[in-house]
């Protein structure tokens, strides 16, 4: 319904903020627009597969977050802010592990003494077992289900049905 629409509205609000900081804002207005004009599968399926602007964005807030890392005056808190758009991704499409894996690394390789600091590897943790926190519990609840009949690569169907997993 009309809740649908403020989220997809606040989502590309967002991405925009989060392309403008990474590329400038000439590629974030064309980002806009390929994010908020659906392809021409949509016109022939009901629904996108792996509901593609949902993975923009969170291959967006993945690259901000690792870029705010990169910074010298970067807090714990951003760490797990890195992490839970980490854990967010790999919950929500393995496919973003394609630009996770090498964000952490490019992190890795910029900021070598975030590997030494307890305090940031802690908070990185615990933001991406957060995010991936519903992920978990399905695998817990049927044992390594995300990896039978493609899961991994799915989207999940609802809030409700990803919280049935908790209770």
């Amino acid at each position: 319904g009309s809740g649908y629409r403020y989220v997809v509205l606040a989502m590309l609000i967002l991405a925009y903020t989060f392309y403008r900081r990474l590329f400038g804002r000439p590629v974030a207005l064309a980002s806009l627009v390929l994010l908020a004009i659906p392809m021409p599968e949509v016109l022939l399926w009901s629904a996108m597969p792996n509901h593609y602007p949902t993975v923009m964005f969170l291959l967006a807030a993945i690259l901000a977050t690792a870029a705010r890392n990169a910074d010298e005056a970067a807090h714990p808190l951003d760490a797990g802010f890195f992490g839970a758009a980490v854990g967010l991704g790999i919950w929500h499409s393995l496919l973003t592990v394609s630009v996770s894996a090498p964000a952490a690394i490019w992190l890795a390789w910029r900021r070598p003494d975030l590997l030494r600091a307890r305090r940031w590897l802690v908070s990185a943790a615990a933001g991406l077992v957060l995010g991936a926190a519903p992920l978990i519990a399905f695998n817990v609840r049927y044992p390594f289900g995300s990896f039978a009949r493609n899961v991994a690569l799915s989207t999940p169907g609802s809030w409700s049905a990803s919280w049935s997993n908790f209770v």
